[in-house]
C-alpha cells in the first residue's frame, strides 16, 4: 500500500490528506484549513481505493459474461460482445492510469479515476443489452429470493456453478454485515438516547431529538455532560448550534471530540461560556482551526488569552463564515497585528468584540491605541475590509465616538457599529 506524501509546509511531519485544486499541492488538514477554504480543496484517494473499486466493477463484468455464455444456445449478439469488450477496455485504460498516477505520484487524480469507475458500474447497472435473465438472477440472489427456476447455467467444468456458488456465499456475507451494522446503530441510538435523558437541559418536559434546528449546550463541569461527550463513538448529527462551556484545561476528551465526534454540520459554535479567563487557548487552536470546515455560520470563542498568531489562525480559518467574535477575551494589541494576506477572499460579515473593556481584558478605556492596532491590522486586508458589515463594542470601554472615529479614520466608516456600551 502506498503513502500519501507529507505535507508541503515546512517542518510539517503530518501526511497529506488534502490537496488545493488549483495547484495540486498537498497539505495536512490542519495546514490547508488555516490558509484555504475547503471548498478549495479535494481529499486524497488512495490508488488501493480505486483499484478495489476496477477490480469489483470487473468481477461483476465478469459474472454477466459467464450468464451471458450460459444463456445463449449461440454465440451472444455483435453488440453484447462490442458492450463486453467496450467496458473491458474503459477498465483497462483506468487501471494504466492509476498504475502511471502512482508511479509519477500523482495522488491527486485518483479521486478522478475513482469516479470514473463508478461511473462505469453505473452504466453497467443500467444496460439492458446484457442479459434480462442475468439482472433477474443476480437481483433474485440479492433480494434473498432465489428460485430454482433461474438457475445460472453450468459452462465448461461446472464453472458457472461454481461463480454462482461465490456470488451466493458474497451476498450473504453482505447480507450479515448490513443487520450487523443495523444493530450496531440501535445500540448507539438508544445509548444516546440514555445519555440525552441525563443532559438536564433547560426543559427536561420535552424529547429531545438531534436535528439541524437542535441548539445543546453541554457544561462540560458538569460529569453527566461530561459522560455523554466522551461516550460518543461516532460524529454527532447535524445541528443548528453547539455552545461548549467550561471548557477544562488541555483535556484530551475535549480535543478528541473536536477531532473526531465534532457535529457533521453545525451553524453556530461557542466555545468556552461561562468560565474564568483562560490561557489554554493554544492547547485547543489546532482542533478549532480544523472543524471550520464543518461550522457554516460563525465562531464564537470567550474568555480566553489570544495572542497575535492565534488571532491570524482563527480569522483565516473562519474567513469564508458569516462572523467571528472573542467575546470577553483578552486580545494581544500592543502592536498592529500582520494577517500577510491571509484574509484574501475573506467573505466575513461580522466581528464580535464585545465585554473586551474590563482591565482583566483588553482594558480599552486605558488602552485604545490598541484597539487601533487591531483595525489597522485588519484595514491591510482588502477582502475583509469590503465585506465586513458590522462590528459588535458592547462594554469596550471607550465611548461611541472614539470607535466610530478609528473605524472611519482605516477605511471602514461604512460598518455598523453593533450594541454598543461603554
Amino acid at each position: 500500500m502506498e503513502k500519501f506524501p507529507q505535507c508541503c509546509v515546512e517542518k510539517c511531519s503530518q501526511t497529506a490528506s488534502v490537496y488545493l485544486k488549483e495547484t495540486k499541492i498537498c497539505y495536512c488538514g490542519e495546514h490547508f484549513c488555516n490558509k484555504y477554504d475547503l471548498a478549495e480543496g479535494e481529499n486524497l484517494i488512495s490508488s488501493d481505493l480505486v483499484g478495489s473499486k476496477i477490480k469489483a466493477v470487473e468481477k461483476m463484468l465478469k459474472t454477466f459474461t459467464i450468464f451471458i455464455k450460459g444463456e445463449y444456445d449461440e454465440e451472444p449478439d455483435e453488440r453484447t460482445l462490442k458492450l463486453q469488450q467496450e467496458f473491458y477496455h474503459k477498465l483497462q485504460e483506468l487501471r494504466d492510469a492509476t498504475d502511471q498516477a502512482l508511479k509519477q505520484g500523482s495522488f491527486y487524480e485518483f479521486g478522478a479515476l475513482m469516479t470514473k469507475a463508478k461511473d462505469i458500474q453505473a452504466s453497467m447497472d443500467g444496460e439492458q443489452t446484457f442479459s434480462e435473465f442475468a439482472c433477474k438472477f443476480l437481483w433474485s440472489l440479492m433480494e434473498g429470493q432465489c428460485n430454482q427456476d433461474f438457475r445460472a447455467p453450468a459452462g465448461p467444468g461446472g464453472q458457472g456453478s461454481e461463480q454462482q456458488d461465490k456470488l451466493l456465499e458474497e451476498l450473504k456475507q453482505k447480507d450479515f454485515t448490513i443487520k450487523t451494522l443495523e444493530e450496531e446503530n440501535k445500540r448507539l441510538y438508544q445509548k444516546i438516547e440514555e445519555l440525552k435523558s441525563n443532559l438536564n437541559l433547560e426543559d427536561q418536559s420535552e424529547d429531545i431529538q438531534f436535528s439541524s434546528e437542535t441548539r445543546l449546550e453541554l457544561k462540560l463541569t458538569d460529569p453527566k455532560h461530561m459522560e455523554f461527550l466522551t461516550s460518543l463513538e461516532h460524529r454527532m448529527p447535524e445541528l443548528d448550534r453547539l455552545i461548549l462551556d467550561d471548557i477544562p484545561v488541555n483535556s484530551e476528551e475535549v480535543k478528541t471530540f473536536l477531532a473526531t465526534r465534532f457535529p457533521s454540520k453545525v451553524n453556530d459554535f461557542h466555545f468556552n461560556l461561562s468560565y474564568p479567563q483562560s490561557s489554554s487557548l493554544p492547547l485547543y487552536i489546532d482542533e478549532l482551526a480544523a472543524v471550520s470546515q464543518r461550522v457554516c455560520g460563525g465562531l464564537v470563542i470567550c474568555n480566553f488569552e489570544v495572542s497575535q498568531p492565534q488571532l491570524v489562525t482563527l480569522l483565516a480559518a473562519y474567513k469564508h463564515k458569516k462572523a467571528v467574535g472573542f467575546n470577553a477575551c483578552n486580545l494581544s494589541l500592543s502592536s498592529v497585528p500582520d494577517f500577510g494576506g491571509r484574509l484574501e477572499g475573506s467573505t466575513l460579515k461580522g466581528l464580535g468584540l464585545n465585554f473586551l473593556g474590563e482591565s482583566d481584558r483588553c482594558d480599552w478605556a486605558s488602552n485604545e491605541s490598541h484597539f487601533e492596532n487591531l483595525v489597522e491590522g485588519l484595514s491591510k486586508e482588502q477582502d475583509f475590509k469590503n465585506n465586513l458589515q458590522g462590528i459588535g463594542m458592547k462594554e469596550c470601554g471607550m465611548d461611541f465616538e472614539t470607535v466610530e472615529e478609528i473605524l472611519a479614520k482605516h477605511g471602514f466608516g461604512h460598518v455598523q457599529i453593533c450594541d454598543h456600551s461603554k
